[in-house]
């Protein structure tokens, strides 16, 4: 018989107990422990009050969840997420607290703690459903990086889809639900699986990556999944759409990267006109069906509803500018004929009308402030691709001085539109950045476009700007003061929707416990320094691009989203950023150098999306 020794000496599958449900499967075991050992820092080092956390999971769910669709405001309150998963509840107060008024100084501190937590879940955490969700949320609203190799939101997005592997999310449920709280945990699952598709197919297209969650049962029926259960969340049907939407562009790189012997894949030898009308009729089908669903089942009470409505020929026109870019590209190499003006015209089309709804429609519903980068990454490239459709081979063929003049007017309406208060939030949100970026490239392309920007009003500055708390209260170890001077007391008012959630009950105890934990060192992000004030569309062309200076702001200064249109490789070809046409790295071996530093350069593959927009 074997020792209880020689049991414990054994690890990985030799032991015995290595496939059996852990401690952590039963949530009144996993809240103990992490009341014991693991409360978050975000509330140990008092950085949030409980009142802060109520009103920071409203902002969630007001705001943030929209987008995304990634939590079940039944399934997670506060008291039930921070009993499951610290680093979750880290996280949602994190990015909530970006839009969190009364405290907009602790946002970049609470995103360096969700950060921190990340780092430590990886090697510490229990692996759950909770734990998937919160990589998902890090991935989709993680701190904008200033260079690639900064840049995590892959990282975080290949950690959420390993883990739901691991968890077997992409497995349909056996079991049959005997009350309202286990056919939510069944439907959180799928939901979950669903995001990890969406973001590793978005991501991997938008970075030139290989996508790693191919189409399995559940997607492939994922259709009429929003009306599964009387339990679906509202914004379960906008979720299946996008989903549907992602399958159709998949079906579009497949038959495009379908040459098994070259190194990108790219088949050249398609007809990219046939190939394209053909998948361009599958969105047009789509569009059409969407809208009807969306005008039948949706909640027209629920403001977030109908803004996530209002998502959906913004995306259908992006991915249309996508398809088309390959067969305008192919046309551009060998010579453009006439039969060719279909490419030029859609993509004018598509690119036109992103920028036009990004103006019009989105930007006024309030939203967009609260929106993932991924939604400004599109405009942005949309307003870069038209200007480069003023080059002077496609000008002199195609381009009339009319539709000249209304590509530099859209683009500075635009460029008023993201830097506005409805838009931006202070002068280091993403797109108040992009809105200075794209007002270089207009200034750059044309010798009045700082003229035709300045032609409109300008906007009021922005009465709030972000006010950074003092680094050293964070830094070294100890307890950091809270706003309030006292340590966190959780009010006992925290009620549940349902009757049985085993793993709710008060937090504050759990948040004192571990009060002597050392902090983590916080290092300022550059993207949330004190704001630049207005955009200065003053300046001159001539200086535009001058010594790496773009519109006033460094290269120390860019997002790692604009490297790929500041590429120089980019401007050569009539793709959009993230891919390069396989001939055009062998124009000069110092670009192809500088390509390597780009994602997507040498893949073939298009900025479709970005992990900003999961859902």
């Amino acid at each position: 018989m074997e020792s209880l020794e020689d049991d414990n000496n054994n690890v990985g599958v030799a032991n015995k107990e290595y496939f059996l449900p852990g401690p952590a499967t039963d949530l009144n075991i996993r809240k103990s422990l992490i009341e014991q050992h693991s409360p978050p820092d975000i509330l140990v080092h008092n950085l949030v009050t409980g009142s802060d956390v109520d009103k920071l999971f409203e902002i969630f769910y007001k705001h943030v969840n929209p987008f995304i669709s990634l939590l079940d405001p039944v399934l997670h309150t506060p008291e039930s997420t921070f009993a499951r998963c610290p680093f979750l509840f880290t996280v949602i107060c994190a990015v909530s607290s970006r839009y969190y008024t009364e405290k907009s100084e602790i946002y970049p501190i609470a995103m360096h703690f969700a950060k921190h937590s990340a780092a430590n879940a990886l090697i510490e955490g229990w692996k759950s459903v909770e734990l998937c969700q919160a990589y998902i949320l890090m991935s989709i609203y993680s701190v904008p990086a200033r260079r690639w190799e900064e840049d995590r939101s892959w990282l975080y997005t290949g950690l959420a889809v390993r883990i739901a592997t691991d968890l077997n999310l992409h497995q349909v449920s056996t079991v049959q639900p005997q009350c309202e709280r286990e056919e939510r945990e069944i439907l959180n699952r799928t939901r979950v699986w669903m995001i990890c598709f969406n973001l590793d197919r978005s991501t991997a297209t938008q970075f030139g990556k290989p996508s790693s969650v191919k189409e399995d049962y559940i997607l492939r029926n994922s259709k009429e999944w929003y009306k599964k259960s009387q339990y679906n969340i509202k914004d379960d049907l906008h979720l299946c759409a996008y989903s549907s939407l992602l399958r159709i562009v998949g079906r579009f790189h497949d038959d495009i990267f379908s040459d098994l012997n070259t190194p990108s894949g790219l088949n050249k030898q398609i007809d990219f006109r046939s190939v394209t009308l053909t998948h361009d009729a599958h969105l047009s089908r789509y569009f059409e069906e969407w809208s009807k669903k969306f005008a039948e089942e949706s909640d027209r009470n629920d403001r977030g509803a109908n803004f996530r409505c209002t998502l959906l020929p913004f995306l259908v026109d992006y991915s249309r500018l996508v398809m088309f870019s390959f067969g305008f590209q192919h046309a551009f190499t060998r010579g453009i004929e006439a039969s060719d003006h279909v490419f030029f015209s859609k993509c004018f089309d598509a690119a036109k009308s992103v920028i036009k709804h990004m103006i019009d429609v989105l930007a006024p519903s309030g939203y967009m402030r609260y929106a993932p980068d991924g939604h400004f990454v599109f405009v942005s490239f949309a307003s870069a691709f038209l200007l480069k459709m003023l080059r002077p081979e496609i000008r002199q063929l195609l381009l009339s001085q009319e539709l000249e003049t209304e590509i530099f007017d859209l683009i500075a309406r635009l460029i008023h539109t993201l830097s506005s208060s409805e838009v931006a939030i202070d002068d280091r949100h993403t797109p108040k950045l992009y809105a200075r970026f794209l007002a270089g490239l207009l200034a750059k392309h044309r010798k009045d476009g700082a003229a035709v920007v300045g032609r409109l009003q300008p906007l009021p500055p922005q009465s709030q700007t972000m006010h950074r708390s003092s680094a050293s209260d964070f830094q070294g170890h100890g307890t950091a003061s809270s706003s309030s001077g006292s340590a966190f007391n959780a009010p006992q008012s925290y009620s549940s929707t349902t009757q049985d959630h085993a793993d709710d009950g008060d937090y504050s105890q759990m948040a004192q416990t571990s009060s002597k934990a050392p902090t983590p060192i916080y290092r300022p992000e550059i993207a949330f320094t004190p704001g630049q004030g207005q955009i200065d569309f003053g300046i001159s062309s001539d200086l535009a691009m001058m010594d790496g200076v773009i519109n006033g702001f460094s290269d120390e200064e860019m997002l790692a989203t604009m490297q790929a249109i500041k590429n120089p490789t980019w401007w050569q070809n009539m793709m959009m950023p993230g891919f390069s046409w396989p001939d055009a790295s062998a124009m000069s071996p110092g670009i192809d150098t500088y390509n390597q530093n780009i994602p997507g350069a040498h893949q073939g593959f298009s900025g479709f999306q970005t992990a900003s927009v999961a859902t």
